[in-house]
């Protein structure tokens, strides 16, 4: 295992551990070493089932554990809620010990969770830009009270933005989100076919 591992927190370490990992990939090690030595926005390009996901949100996690958010700390924006259905599970599994909470955020939601989010807004925030911009148009006062300590926004599948109308609605959301909130989150971006 690379000195990174020894960087991680505790919980971390242990779902490594867990899983068996016996290394790190080359992809997370660079975006790692990027993550800790800059702060300039990210782009991690990589064949598909390469550890991508977990690049970006291991740095992200170990800053969120390390400093806790007074909001929700990190945005993740996905293509499809079944994507998003998809990565909630996995998440959840790595933040399980850790006290960092995930909220998917789509159409199929109950309006119970998304209403206890905005009331304690915290942790990781999963949703598609269409979600992001029906809460940034509808409740703008609960979009400003839940990103005021937003530090990271991650974009996966990045590809499915690329030359659309969804990209252009996407950086319009996090234009707003930045005026509204007054916060500067870095931004970090995932694909296999950048």
């Amino acid at each position: 295992m690379s000195t990174l591992f020894s960087e991680l927190p505790e919980f971390l370490k242990e779902y490594i551990h867990e899983n068996r990992w016996e290394s790190f990939r080359r992809i997370q090690e660079d975006a790692f070493d990027n993550m800790m030595l800059s702060e300039d926005d990210i782009i991690i390009s990589s064949g598909t089932s390469s550890g991508k996901t977990e690049a970006a949100l291991f740095p992200v996690i170990a800053s969120l554990y390390d400093e806790p958010s007074k909001s929700i700390g990190a945005l993740y924006i996905s293509p499809l809620k079944a994507l998003i259905n998809d990565q909630y599970s996995r998440i959840s599994r790595i933040l399980e010990r850790s006290g960092i909470t995930v909220t998917g955020w789509h159409g199929d939601v109950d309006r119970y969770i998304k209403d206890r989010l905005k009331e304690d807004p915290k942790g990781i925030l999963q949703m598609t830009p269409e979600s992001l911009q029906a809460l940034i148009g509808g409740d703008p006062d609960s979009a400003r009270r839940m990103f005021p300590d937003l530090r990271f926004v991650i974009i996966d599948e990045m590809h499915a933005f690329m030359d659309s109308e969804r990209g252009l609605q996407l950086l319009c959301c996090l234009d707003r989100i930045e005026r509204i909130s007054s916060c500067h989150p870095r931004i970090l971006v995932l694909s296999a076919t950048i």
